[in-house]
Formats: structure tokens, sequence, C-alpha cells
């Protein structure tokens, strides 16, 4: 159900949204020598949602669909900011947010825990081909709570 995978967010500084985390880098060597960059960005963070009232939820009946954000800041929004605090600045937004990615998780049954598990990232078509090396999998694990 709900839009297309791939169909366009709006950033909401209302709904839930992980702490900024830095991009880190490393190399690693495969086992039969080729060497590679991995860029990866790790959270650890839990969130509380509410379940939609109704009746019925069953097996695959619930889609988790998580946003994956680029952020963007140049020298001037970061100039900006500095002439903020002393009453100079024009208010440029803080950040440039571009919606890069969607993660479309079938939950579990209501009352099943389901561990972290790795999930496909469906990277908006726009971005797929701009050069600028897409996520592969984000992991997301449900514990149910009762409120």
């Amino acid at each position: 159900g709900g839009p297309a995978p791939w169909a366009c967010s709006r950033w909401s500084e209302e709904l839930p949204a992980t702490q900024q985390q830095a991009l880190r880098y490393s190399r690693e060597v495969s086992p039969d020598g080729r060497y590679a960059t991995r860029v990866r960005c790790e959270f650890d963070e839990a969130f509380d949602l509410p379940l939609p009232p109704a009746a019925g939820y069953g097996p695959g009946s619930i889609e988790l669909r998580v946003d994956v954000w680029l952020e963007r800041r140049t020298m001037l929004e970061r100039l900006d900011s500095w002439l903020n605090a002393v009453g100079l600045g024009a208010s440029l937004p803080e950040y440039d947010r571009t919606w890069f990615a969607r993660v479309v998780a079938v939950l579990p049954e209501e009352g099943v825990d389901m561990m972290p598990k790795p999930w496909p990232v469906l990277v908006a078509p726009q971005h797929e081909a701009a050069g600028t090396p897409p996520p592969k999998t984000l992991s997301l694990g449900v514990e149910w709570v009762a409120c």
C-alpha cells in the first residue's frame, strides 16, 4: 500500500529523525586480494512510533518506510549561521536537504519482535546516475511495546 517506494518525500522537522552522523571511510581487502573502500554511517537509535488504529494486522500487512536524506552545508550557509549569532545573518537554511533513498520494511505481526537485519535501499531514480555512491542497506529491528 501507500505511495510508490521512490515517490519523493519532503523534509519535516516534526517527524522522527536520527541525529546527524559523519561518514566514516575505511579500506578493506577481500579474500581474493582486491582492495575496496567502504563508506558507512552508523546509527544506534530507537524511535517510539504509534501503531495506526486498525484491527486485523497480520504478517506482512504493515510497512515501515524509512527515508535517507543527503545533507549538505555550503560555506555560505556556515558563514550565515555565524553571522546569525551576532544578528547580521540572512537566516539561510542551516542545511540543504535532498531526499536520496527509501527503505521499505515489512513489519512482523503485532507482538513479534524482529532482530535488526539489513533491508535493501531503494535509491531515488534521479540519484542513481548522479555519481554519488548510493547506500546499499539499512539495518532495522522492531520491538513491540505495550502502552
